[in-house]
Formats: C-alpha cells, structure tokens, sequence
C-alpha cells in the first residue's frame, strides 16, 4: 500500500507550483517541498521497479497513450559474444593455424568466413559463447504513424 496519502501528495504538488510560479518561499518551506519530492520519488522509484519486473514477466507487447503520446514496451536485452582466446590459441598452435589465427584475430569474428578458412572459424565457434543482456520496460514517444493509428487516422 502506498504510504503517501492523497492529501501529503496534493500538498507536494501545490507545493512544486508555488516554488514554480516564482512564490518566495523560506529556507524551511523550500527544504519541506523538498523533502516530501525525495520521499514521495523514493517510494515512486519502488512501486516503477516492481510494476516493470511484473511487466517484464508478462513480456507485454507495446502499450501506446495517444494523450500523452507515449508507449511503453519490452525492450530485450542485447546479447554479445565472448571468446576464450586461451583454448583457441591452444588449438590453433596444436593444428599449426597460429599464422591464419593471427591474421584473423585483426578482423571481427562476423568476418571470419569472409578472411578465416572453414577450420579456424570451427575452432573459434567452439570457444565462444553468448552473453544475453537484461531485458527492460521502456517509455518512448510516439511516433507520428502510431500516433494516427491511435487516434483514427488522426494526428
């Protein structure tokens, strides 16, 4: 249950508007705003993390908000590969490659079939891996053509 009650949260904000509309606020006032900003976001920051672990668990589709044009999606994780140069130095120096891997070496691994021959880019898949990155929620704006699928036809 949210601990800021609507009352302290409308006081927040009536708070923000006078320091925005320039009002002369004392040391205190000013330093109350600001404390209930730091707990209210503090508590806010808590109730966005958990909403985005169920969202990601729910692994949603876009959700578009024509109002405030805005979506918010699942964006997936990157993913990278990793060599262990270790094993394949030691293969390559046991197959006598060691002057084709170092050719190689120079290049990205995408390009290995293009440079490489069929044995080195063997030896090279074998020691690799994949690492997949976290996937995350994110909120992006709309795009103009979402915004009129949204809206009817209208933008």
């Amino acid at each position: 249950m949210c601990k800021t009650s609507q009352a302290k949260a409308v006081e927040i904000i009536q708070g923000i508007n006078s320091f925005e509309s320039g009002e002369k606020l004392s040391d205190s006032e000013l330093s109350k705003i600001y404390l209930g900003v730091y707990e209210l976001e503090k508590e806010m920051k808590n109730y966005k993390d958990s909403i985005k672990k169920v969202l990601i668990e729910r692994r949603i589709s876009p959700q578009y908000f024509s109002k405030e044009e805005k979506k918010v999606l699942l964006s997936e994780g990157r993913s990278s590969t990793g060599y262990d140069m270790n094993s394949i130095i030691k293969v390559a120096v046991e197959k006598n490659l060691l002057d084709e891997l170092s050719e190689v070496s120079t290049i990205h691994a995408t390009n290995l079939k293009e440079y490489g021959n069929k044995e080195i880019a063997g030896i090279v898949e074998v020691n690799s891996w994949k690492e997949v990155g976290n996937d995350t929620i994110k909120v992006a704006k709309m795009t103009k053509k979402e915004l009129q699928e949204q809206n009817g036809g209208k933008a």
